[in-house]
């Protein structure tokens, strides 16, 4: 039976030594900018075993050593502090990322790419990913810049593109969005998940073409005119600026309203059977879908029954842009793309099930949270694709003591019997389980419906997205009652709750 004695710990600091003493070196690498250069001595030896770059950088083919047999070789593109913590990575298989801010670590990542250091490389992306999102989303707009740079950069762009796709803010809200890469756009704009309406989509391609169109046709001024009174040459460069974007625009998923006044005028820029299939689906009627036809984007709002506008709707009543924020010309509802709060789907009584004990426990304890119902035999999707928010109509309680009540008999209860889901034990979705009869609210939630059944509901637990924790909208959330309900125009209706439950 064989033995062995791993020595890996002394052969490390022996090799750690020989870097710092440089002892029979015969390499000087000069590192960094003037002034900020500094020369480090290393082996030759170690250095092409360790690392594919210098493999070849230091073969005979590439540099010739002085007369005394040492290599001078440069490396200005490296800051002398970054090589340091590379060559001592190349010695001794050591690096200690903690110890570095998120910019150190990011020009970390592009030196290990440069010296083609792979394993390096794969850790530092993921170190990025698990260890620093707070400093990433603080500094987004670096790491894409950075990230998109670098086509090797996979993961870290895979993780913008999923950021982007949350909080579409961090590209479209930027100064620089105009100048962004086509790749960038690209990569976005072909996701499901991308928390944008169709028309907001639409309206970003088409802000980023004109701005290129200008660019490259050298006519600044030509952004102020509309499309109407451009030149034939400069439709065709708009074209073909965006024409690679245009099939990752779901037309057909856009209102007949927001066609005509925003595509239309584009309609030279679109291929004529695309414009002749849209026109059809929108002007004949029970025009069957086109085989093409994509799917509305959910914009990772896991939801069934409503869609990122509402969303929005929500989260600009959290922070009281208005009571009610679309009747008022001095409130700024949010778009999705700005909204600071997340919406995680905690139930669904299609998966879920509907009965008081599948409520109670996806959703005890939660904290703040929304309900989201569609009514059994009115054909009305509740939460659905109503394209006018102008008539919401919102009601709120009136008796605070009496917003929520919480029994583990029955689902959901708002007010003294506003709304209430299930009798007692009985499920949400049986023949009139549930009710609803104005008390405590300001005005009633469903009309013409004392009795009802459900066949579908969501609810959703609501929080502040992690870059606005500690700003503004936090402490409008922690201080917002929930206690409130709105109902969306073709009976689109929420009831969302901000209380901790509480038991009779």
């Amino acid at each position: 039976m064989s033995m062995s004695t791993d020595f890996t710990t002394i052969l490390l600091r022996d090799f750690n030594n020989l870097l710092e003493e440089g002892v029979d070196h015969n390499v000087i690498i000069q590192a960094g900018e003037e002034p900020n250069t500094k020369s480090f001595r290393a082996h030759s030896g170690i250095l092409r075993a360790r690392c594919p770059y210098f493999r070849t950088a230091l073969s005979e083919t590439w540099v010739k050593p002085q007369e005394d047999g040492i290599i001078i070789f440069r490396k200005p593109n490296i800051s002398a502090e970054i090589f340091d913590i590379i060559l001592k990575y190349i010695y001794t298989g050591k690096i200690a990322l903690d110890r570095q801010d998120g910019t150190g670590i990011l020009r970390l990542l592009m030196a290990a790419d440069e010296l083609i250091l792979h394993d390096l490389f794969g850790f530092i992306q993921q170190h990025l990913i698990e260890h620093k999102a707070e400093w990433m989303q603080e500094n987004f707009d670096l790491v894409r810049r950075t990230v998109f740079q670098n086509d090797r950069l996979k993961k870290l762009q895979d993780y913008c593109v999923d950021k982007i796709c949350k909080e579409p803010s961090l590209l479209f809200n930027l100064k620089d969005y105009l100048s962004v890469n086509l790749t960038v756009l690209l990569r976005v704009f072909q996701r499901d998940d991308l928390q944008l309406d169709e028309i907001e989509v639409w309206d970003y391609l088409i802000q980023w073409g004109t701005a290129h169109t200008c660019a490259s046709t050298e006519t600044p001024d030509l952004a102020l005119e509309h499309i109407s009174k451009w030149s034939e040459e400069h439709v065709k460069v708009l074209q073909s600026t965006i024409y690679q974007c245009i099939p990752l625009i779901r037309i057909f998923q856009i209102s007949s309203k927001d066609f005509f006044n925003k595509i239309v005028p584009y309609k030279d820029i679109l291929s004529k059977s695309l414009y002749e299939d849209v026109m059809k689906y929108h002007m004949v009627p029970d025009c069957p879908k086109p085989p093409s036809l994509m799917p509305p984007r959910r914009g990772g709002f896991e939801s069934i029954l409503i869609r990122a506008k509402h969303a929005a709707l929500i989260s600009s009543w959290i922070d009281r842009n208005d009571i009610n924020v679309f009747c008022n010309s001095t409130s700024i509802p949010y778009e999705y793309s700005n909204i600071p709060y997340e919406f995680k789907l905690l139930i669904r009584g299609s998966r879920d099930g509907f009965s008081p004990a599948a409520f109670h426990a996806k959703c005890d304890l939660q904290g703040p949270t929304v309900l989201v119902l569609k009514i059994h035999g009115t054909g009305q999707l509740i939460g659905g694709d109503g394209e006018d928010l102008k008539n919401v109509v919102f009601s709120r309680v009136q008796e605070h003591s009496r917003a929520v009540l919480c029994s583990q008999a029955i689902g959901p209860c708002f007010g003294s019997g506003d709304l209430v889901m299930g009798g007692t034990h009985a499920n949400f979705n049986l023949e009139l389980g549930c009710s609803c009869k104005r008390q405590s609210y300001e005005r009633h939630l469903i009309l013409n419906h004392d009795r009802f059944s459900v066949d579908e509901y969501e609810i959703f637990k609501v929080t502040p997205k992690l870059g606005v924790r500690n700003s503004q909208h936090y402490n409008n959330f922690t201080r917002t009652s929930g206690r409130f309900s709105l109902l969306l125009p073709h009976n689109h209706y929420f009831t969302p709750n901000n209380q901790q439950p509480h038991y009779n």
